[in-house]
This record gives structure tokens, sequence and C-alpha cells, in this order.
């Protein structure tokens, strides 16, 4: 079974350090590039309050509201 990576938040990267943290980002590039998939956190520092409340609305709704900060550190379970 292969490694999967994302760049979902800062933490996540800083977790596993700077090499997986290039890797996820190069990634997440080339998905938007090649297939237009835009990979953002809702939490991103770097986005402005109105940018979050924006990305927040549409999580919202294409998948519903989230379940606070705890689900959202908390590994996706894909059989869940």
């Amino acid at each position: 079974m292969s490694k999967l990576s994302s760049s979902l938040s800062r933490r996540v990267a800083s977790a596993f350090g700077p090499a997986d943290a290039l890797r996820s980002a190069t990634l997440c590039r080339d998905a938007w590039h090649r297939l237009g998939l835009l990979v953002v956190y809702a939490d991103d520092p770097d986005l402005t309050w109105d940018q979050r409340a924006f990305v927040n609305q549409i999580g919202e709704r294409k998948f519903g509201r989230r379940n606070g900060a705890a689900a959202a550190a908390a590994p996706l379970d894909p059989e869940g």
C-alpha cells in the first residue's frame, strides 16, 4: 500500500518534516494544474477572514458541517 500525502494543514506538514511538506505542496500544485483539483486548509492563516469563510461555506455546502477542530485533525476513515 502506498503512503498517502496531504497538505491540509501546516500542523500536519510540520509534524512530518520539511521534505514531506514540500512533497505535499508539490502534489497539491500538480493536482491544481493537471486536474483542476484545489486543496485548501479551511483555517489557513494565509487566507483573509472572508476567504476562510468562503472556503467553509463551500465545504459545508458540498460535505456538510464540520464536527469541530478535533474531527478536522482526526484521520479520515475511508470506510466510515
